[in-house]
């Protein structure tokens, strides 16, 4: 069962950064991005300031990840800012 869930997480890890290039790719804008690389502690909370802190939790839910069931897991999040960051990181200099 451990093994089972340290699988899920790794999963939920490789999901979020996936996505989240994804996301920094064809949806985010360059003060987003921007913001998001200067995010340290990875959760949803840092994530939201740095997009929009305007914006209630179900805008930026769907803004971000699309129309999901359930607020994503820390280990998905975490993912989704380190994939959006490994992309501007890329990306920066040639802007």
């Amino acid at each position: 069962m451990r093994a089972s869930k340290q699988e899920a997480l790794q999963e939920d890890t490789a999901e979020g950064k996936e996505d989240g290039r994804n996301w920094a790719e064809s949806e985010a804008d360059y003060k987003e991005l921007s913001r998001i690389a200067k995010i340290e502690d990875l959760t949803l909370n840092n994530l939201w300031r740095a997009v929009d802190p305007e914006l209630d939790e179900g805008a930026l839910l769907t803004y971000l990840f699309g129309n999901i069931e359930q607020e994503p897991s820390e280990e998905y999040v975490a993912g989704f800012i380190e994939g959006a960051q490994e992309f501007f990181a890329e990306v920066r200099d040639q802007l």
